[in-house]
């Protein structure tokens, strides 16, 4: 039995994916599973047990509002971060379900949001049948951030301005607004206001 991870806080989300077993003898075989965190698929996949078949995370990118689009840019960090530490994890792939066009994480997977249900299903049934090549891809693991890096962007989730940062690390503004803007691609953030969205959520 294949899995299907859908890690959505999205009620309409995880409906539609639910229906897609309804319609296409491909999904036939596929359970899907809906989790609203990466700990959840973790713990999932850590399980004693063995997956009895190939698994596939995805990750919806299609919401709009701050808070919950900050928590899903840290579920896909936090994945990365679990797959470059993690070997059974690093077998299963994920991907980004919205547009890329709109995303700073282009060198991941992605389905796009506004494919028709019948080239969903078809790339979700290739990924299952090239799981492996899809899981080995350059771009997915991720290494962790720097002690420096890591100080910054707690300071930057408590909401420091970078005038008072530069006071506070002894540095100046424009070492700190480009390691600021470093770090904004690095996650994924749309911009900086990202980094209070964030300061609800772990970071790994």
């Amino acid at each position: 039995m294949k899995k299907l991870f859908i890690i959505s806080p999205c009620a309409f989300t995880r409906k539609g994916f639910s229906n897609l077993l309804e319609l296409d003898e491909k999904m036939s075989d596929v359970e899907i599973i809906n989790v609203e965190s990466y700990e959840e698929v973790v713990a999932h996949i850590e399980m004693k047990a063995p997956l009895s078949g190939p698994a596939l995370i995805i990750v919806d990118m299609t919401i709009r509002l701050r808070t919950f689009r900050a928590r899903q840019l840290a579920n896909v960090w936090n994945l990365r971060r679990m797959i470059y530490t993690n070997p059974k994890l690093r077998k299963v792939p994920f991907v980004l379900f919205g547009m890329k066009e709109q995303s700073r994480l282009t060198l991941l997977h992605w389905i796009s949001s506004h494919n028709s249900i019948e080239s969903l299903i078809d790339r979700i049934d290739n990924i299952y049948k090239k799981h492996e090549e899809y899981s080995s891809s350059n771009g997915i693991m991720q290494k962790g951030l720097e002690k420096r890096q890591r100080m910054l962007l707690e300071l930057l989730m408590k909401g420091y301005s970078i005038q008072k940062l530069s006071v506070k690390m002894h540095t100046c503004p424009h070492s700190l607004f480009y390691s600021r803007d470093c770090l904004i691609a690095k996650l994924g953030l749309y911009d900086r206001y990202d980094f209070i969205a964030l300061s609800e959520e772990l970071i790994l």
